[in-house]
């Protein structure tokens, strides 16, 4: 199985076409072949320690049916950042499913993902998870672009949702997108 896992790699990998799209560090094998959900059980205890023992969605204490959730949905950008991760109830991450996050979650996200706790997660997290806070900060860019765009639903609580459209959701207006996108896809809500 391994043989020919890697001779697929190594075939589409060397196909000129394919190396403009996907980079010198793809994570391409994570991509065909899927990824070791077990891995996500090492941001765990690192976001319960940052978030203080709460779920990132409705603040409550977090109990033993904690989760990492994508918070840009892994559905939506199909590589695990660790910049990218929460800790939240399952019952908060299954409402949340695959729908971006409401404004005030993003805006809590970046603050505590990419701003206070960066370099925290950077060094807790390198060595299972790519971390780059500026890629993560772009693909939420990007994701919510997308979402404006088609006046996406936004995920607020169970059952509860905003509209993207005319939010003004967008902080780097002038980001590189064709870091994580080729094209503008639609996500219909």
């Amino acid at each position: 199985m391994y043989l020919a896992k890697n001779a697929w790699l190594q075939k589409i990998q060397s196909i000129k076409h394919n190396q403009a799209l996907i980079g010198p560090q793809s994570q391409l094998h994570d991509f065909l072949f899927g990824f070791d959900r077990n891995a996500l059980s090492k941001a765990k205890p690192v976001l319960i320690e940052l978030q203080h023992g709460n779920c990132f969605y409705c603040q409550k204490p977090l109990n033993s049916k904690t989760e990492v959730d994508h918070f840009i949905p892994f559905a939506r950008y199909a590589n695990d950042l660790g910049h990218n991760f929460v800790a939240a109830h399952s019952s908060c991450n299954n409402s949340k499913r695959d729908f971006l996050a409401a404004q005030l979650h993003r805006e809590r996200w970046q603050e505590q993902n990419l701003v206070i706790n960066s370099q925290h997660l950077t060094r807790e997290l390198s060595d299972y998870f790519n971390c780059d806070a500026d890629k993560s900060r772009s693909v939420s860019d990007w994701a919510y672009q997308v979402a404006q765009a088609n006046s996406a639903k936004l995920w607020l609580a169970k059952d509860s949702f905003e509209q993207a459209a005319g939010l003004g959701l967008y902080l780097n207006r002038d980001t590189e997108l064709s870091l994580v996108a080729e094209g503008k896809p639609r996500y219909d809500a």
